[in-house]
């Protein structure tokens, strides 16, 4: 039995020209054969959308997406790869902010195409989570993309620390601030702090908070740069006072106070 290929030959064109980063003859090829956007692109499952993110071209992704009649690009912006990431999970990982604002845009456009339809009641692109049950800011935080991370945080209108607190934790209740710790990405971490103290009491699994994991990761201190996370926490407790206790036995973590 003859085994059907899983792309076809345009397909394979279009894999060959985005691997080498020729984004124009990507583009011209999937223009030719636009019933391809939607398909699984390669073995990631990824979408042409999902690709094009790596081009970091606002205006080639916008011209992808564009392509596509208008009541197939809802599906286009939550199309899911092999790892549940949409197409703005993968944008975490762009340089260029308006790669971001280019989703956001075409999002809003359909929200107000359809203000009565279902599509109104449906979750942002920002609020859906991947296999992981991480969101596109869990994911910003946790791989250290402040820039985007920020950029993201303005569109959930970060005043309702509620609904900004809900993006900045996996579905398994698992903090972007400890995430971010993990990573070393002490920069993300402090303005995460910043952002929200009780974020820096909150505990893992193994109960610990983030203090107590930069505590098991003596390394992390031999750079000033990294001590700027600890001195962040302290300042928002109003001084080690209020984290520790001295006794004849050392020095020991108090059970932490709520912040007020």
């Amino acid at each position: 039995m003859e085994q059907i290929p899983l792309f076809n030959e345009k397909m394979k064109l279009a894999q060959k020209a985005a691997m080498a980063k020729r984004w124009e003859d990507f583009k011209k090829i999937m223009k030719d054969d636009q019933e391809n956007l939607l398909k699984q692109f390669d073995l990631f499952e990824n979408s042409a959308i999902h690709v094009a993110t790596r081009s970091n071209s606002p205006r080639l992704l916008r011209e992808l997406i564009e392509m596509l009649p208008k009541e197939e690009r809802w599906q286009a912006l939550c199309k899911e790869n092999r790892e549940g990431n949409t197409v703005l999970h993968e944008v975490v990982f762009c340089k260029k902010k308006k790669m971001a604002d280019v989703v956001f845009e075409i999002e809003d456009e359909l929200l107000l195409q359809q203000q009565s339809s279902s599509l109104e009641e449906k979750r942002t692109l920002l609020d859906m989570r991947n296999h992981r049950g991480e969101t596109p800011l869990f994911m910003a935080a946790m791989h250290g993309k402040l820039k985007m991370l920020k950029h993201m945080a303005n569109r959930t209108g970060t005043r309702n620390m509620e609904d900004f607190r809900k993006h900045l934790h996996r579905s398994d209740k698992y903090s972007a601030l400890h995430a971010s710790v993990m990573g070393q990405h002490f920069d993300v971490a402090i303005w995460l702090v910043r952002m929200n103290r009780e974020l820096a009491m909150e505990k893992d699994e193994k109960e610990l908070t983030c203090l107590q994991l930069l505590a098991k990761m003596p390394q992390v201190f031999r750079s000033h740069t990294h001590m700027g996370l600890v001195k962040s926490i302290i300042y928002h407790y109003g001084g080690v006072e209020n984290l520790f206790h001295i006794s004849d036995g050392g020095i020991n973590y108090k059970s932490y106070p709520h912040p007020r």
